[in-house]
């Protein structure tokens, strides 16, 4: 750890929330790997204080750092998961990583939730945004195709929008209207 710190010209005293952080910034992928071989407590960090490592890295579009972290056992709250995480992975297409995240040990229920912010289901805001390839991840990833929010479906909310290749999409994945 100290051979760690002293490469990045940090103090010896330095945390290993902050380590992980500037690693992840850096996009030190070696270093990275390290700590994980170590076994080095990825989930010692003040949340408070910091941010969790996976959404430090979606954040940066550290895609290598954020499978690191996946393969180290980051642990992520299904909250954060589904509130935070997961709509920033599809904002920001990071498609493979969120590919990573609901294939990984910690996925989480995708339907049991709604974004917090937008007060609708993960599904439909990837339809919002237009993120074709988030929405088939997510119905790969066992996503309810006919999810009811506001009293209409996944499908509708395609049509409404004129997304036609996701209509095509939620059809043949057994998609309904209301």
């Amino acid at each position: 750890m100290d051979e760690i710190k002293t490469t990045l010209n940090l103090p010896l005293y330095t945390t290993n929330a902050l380590l992980l952080r500037k690693l992840i910034l850096r996009h030190q992928h070696q270093l990275l790997q390290e700590l994980v071989d170590l076994k080095v407590d990825v989930n010692d960090y003040d949340a408070a204080t910091y941010r969790n490592p996976l959404v430090v890295a979606a954040h940066c579009n550290n895609e290598q750092g954020f499978q690191l972290l996946i393969k180290g056992k980051v642990a992520v709250s299904p909250a954060l998961a589904v509130g935070e995480l997961i709509p920033l992975l599809i904002k920001k297409r990071q498609n493979t990583m969120l590919k990573n995240l609901l294939s990984s040990d910690m996925a989480m229920d995708i339907d049991s939730v709604d974004v917090p912010i937008l007060g609708i289901p993960l599904m439909a805001h990837a339809i919002s945004l237009n993120n074709l390839e988030a929405l088939v991840v997510l119905i790969e990833a066992g996503g309810n195709v006919n999810c009811r929010f506001r009293d209409i479906t996944p499908l509708d909310f395609a049509e409404i929008l004129h997304r036609n290749e996701m209509v095509e999409v939620l059809i043949k994945a057994g998609g309904e209207r209301a």
